[in-house]
């Protein structure tokens, strides 16, 4: 949406998808159904975000009004997931096929990470915007590079540690939601004031 003007990157992105899609297939993990659908709710949330996100930047207010919608439907989802949803037993000779437990710690994970990623986004845009426009190419490789390399550095141990078979559901969701939240939320703000000090 953002590179729609220069009409190859758009391509390439969308090829991409589908390539990722046809992947999971090719690999046995998914079916076409799933990916269908997959690439269904993708493509029409990235529309919804874009015209939602576009009206919010005209009403700082809408993102907090988000906000609260985006975390009850994230909260509701969890709930569900790690108390009401049955998961199959499947055994496949004589070995279980999917661990029910890890199926939850993994949705858990990614749903809190969301949910982080999304707070940081609306509350750096409503209280103190980050413009990556403001910054020469160098400094958007520079935040880049280091905000890459304190998420690639944190994240095996934290994965790790996360995916243990003790670990509480809640422990994940707030590790996750942490991780999310500073690459979104704290991440800009420090970046930000150090280049307003440099």
């Amino acid at each position: 949406m953002i590179y729609k003007k220069k009409f190859i990157i758009p391509i390439l992105l969308v090829l991409f998808a589908l390539l990722v899609g046809f992947s999971r297939m090719w690999l046995g993990v998914h079916t076409p159904q799933d990916v269908i659908v997959g690439l269904f709710i993708g493509f029409s949330l990235v529309f919804v975000l874009n015209s939602v996100i576009n009206k919010a930047e005209k009403d700082t207010n809408i993102y907090l009004y988000l906000l609260g919608i985006t975390d009850f439907a994230i909260a509701a989802i969890l709930i569900y997931i790690c108390y009401f949803n049955s998961y199959p037993l499947d055994y496949v000779n004589g070995e279980l096929l999917v661990n029910p437990l890890r199926s939850i710690q993994a949705s858990v994970f990614c749903y809190s990470f969301i949910a982080g990623i999304l707070n940081g986004v609306f509350l750096c845009r409503r209280f103190f915007p980050f413009n990556p426009k403001e910054f020469s190419l160098k400094s958007k490789l520079a935040i880049s590079f280091i905000g890459t390399l304190c998420i690639l550095s944190t994240f095996p141990t934290i994965t790790k540690n996360l995916f243990c078979q003790a670990c509480d559901f809640k422990i994940v969701f707030i590790l996750a939601f942490i991780i999310g939240f500073f690459v979104t939320g704290i991440y800009p703000l420090i970046f930000s004031k150090f280049v307003k000090l440099k």
